[in-house]
């Protein structure tokens, strides 16, 4: 009987002090990339988009069509889960911020959850990204709908994943030969010298 070592990997993004932080096992591909209407720079003082010491990834909903994502190599994985914190300060009925997820570079992007008024308020979100796994997955956050300069937070985002069975371990039992010793071993003696079930040895 043999059993599978499954190695979990985690690449993740705190925000402390700056965008760009590698705070997993693994580090991401890359940066995060931005377009900020309100002020282009990469984590720029102003912007709409930009980092909250304390808070997290602070952005703010009055630029419809900002975004910021970040890409990670899962061409080894097996399974993967993305989790974040949120705290969702929208108070607008107009306002959506997405997050969206890529498996082809951003070529095209498929959506996670919509954050908006009706979900309000701080919270864990977690997500089976197994099928999105690729080379060059991305995740984004994307204001598809702007409105009431509220501000969202996100903070530990976190991609974590298998990559398979690693190693093999063997089962080990103990046999009975037929000399009268005993044996422990993953593989059986050979058969002619084991002695069969409630026999004695001879």
């Amino acid at each position: 009987l043999y059993g599978c070592d499954v190695a979990e990997s985690t690449e993740r993004e705190d925000f402390v002090e700056s965008l760009g932080n590698n705070d997993g096992s693994q580090n991401w591909a890359g940066n995060w990339f931005e377009n900020d209407s309100g002020n282009p720079g990469q984590d720029a003082p102003g912007g709409n988009i930009n980092v909250d010491t304390i808070a997290g990834l602070k952005f703010k909903t009055n630029g419809t069509g900002d975004y910021i994502y970040r890409q990670i190599d899962l061409s080894s994985a097996a399974t993967a889960t993305l989790s974040l914190d949120v705290d969702n300060g929208i108070g607008s009925g107009s306002a959506i911020l997405r997050l969206e997820i890529s498996s082809n570079g951003g070529a095209s992007w498929n959506t996670l959850e919509d954050y908006t008024i009706s979900n309000a308020g701080s919270f864990s979100d977690s997500f089976d990204i197994t099928s999105h796994i690729s080379a060059n997955t991305q995740i984004r956050f994307h204001l598809v709908s702007g409105g009431g300069n509220d501000t969202v937070f996100f903070d530990n985002v976190q991609i974590e994943y298998s990559t398979g069975a690693v190693s093999l371990s063997a089962a080990q039992d103990t046999y009975l030969t037929k000399g009268g010793s005993r044996t422990t071993t993953a593989i059986p003696p050979a058969s002619s010298s084991i002695v069969p079930a409630a026999a004695t040895a001879i």
